[in-house]
């Protein structure tokens, strides 16, 4: 059988155009995809709420040119309200207000609002290092990461027991939404609770106290 010479040749053509094809739309898609790679590795690194550490990274002279790993209050999570009691001591008085705390499983860290700490003369220390603070929208949260409260007693009620339970509280500062005086964040929630009832009525049931014999 005779072999066409002109066919022979236009589907040698085809099958090299076909190859080159193929070669440029496989050096795209290694092009895309390192400069995805890319592009992932400079995006800075949303710490999630199972790698919470207590350790803080430095901003040097307070400044944020360089961000540290942020605390997030995200979106998501478990949230609602209960009733505790602050207690602190100032001018050699103690003081005592009841406010309504926001327990977030979203928020990374526990916060009380600067202007309330300010209105209620709440006892701040500086902070050695900054702190990067960020809503859930990635912006930075106002008058934030640069003291904290450490001198506050908080009285909580459990559910499990129904009695009121003293914990000292270590809290961030910034400025939160009007109505929202204090976030018991997810930091707080895992040292000192051990169930949280998310469903009418609210609560929170607390980890027991070691019981020696």
């Amino acid at each position: 059988m005779d072999i066409d010479p002109v066919l022979i040749s236009s589907v040698a053509r085809n099958l090299s155009i076909s190859q080159n094809t193929k070669r440029v739309q496989k050096r795209k898609a290694e092009d895309e995809l390192a400069t995805l790679i890319s592009s992932l590795g400079k995006r800075p690194r949303m710490v999630a709420a199972s790698d919470i550490s207590l350790a803080r990274n430095p901003v040097s002279n307070f400044s944020l040119a360089r961000k540290s790993p942020a605390k997030v209050l995200r979106p998501g999570g478990m949230k609602f309200h209960i009733p505790v009691n602050l207690s602190w001591v100032y001018g050699g008085n103690t003081r005592v207000i009841t406010v309504n705390a926001l327990i977030d499983t979203g928020a990374e860290v526990t916060i009380l609002d600067a202007d309330f700490v300010e209105q209620m003369m709440i006892p701040c220390v500086k902070r050695e290092n900054r702190l990067r603070l960020e809503s859930a929208e990635g912006s930075l949260l106002k008058r934030s990461g640069t003291v904290q409260v450490k001198q506050v007693q908080l009285e909580v009620p459990d559910a499990r027991s129904g009695k009121q339970k003293i914990l000292y509280l270590v809290t961030e500062v910034a400025c939160l939404k009007p109505g929202c005086p204090l976030i018991l964040g997810f930091d707080w929630i895992t040292v000192h609770c051990d169930r949280l009832r998310v469903t009418s009525p609210y609560g929170l049931e607390l980890k027991r106290a070691l019981e020696i014999e």
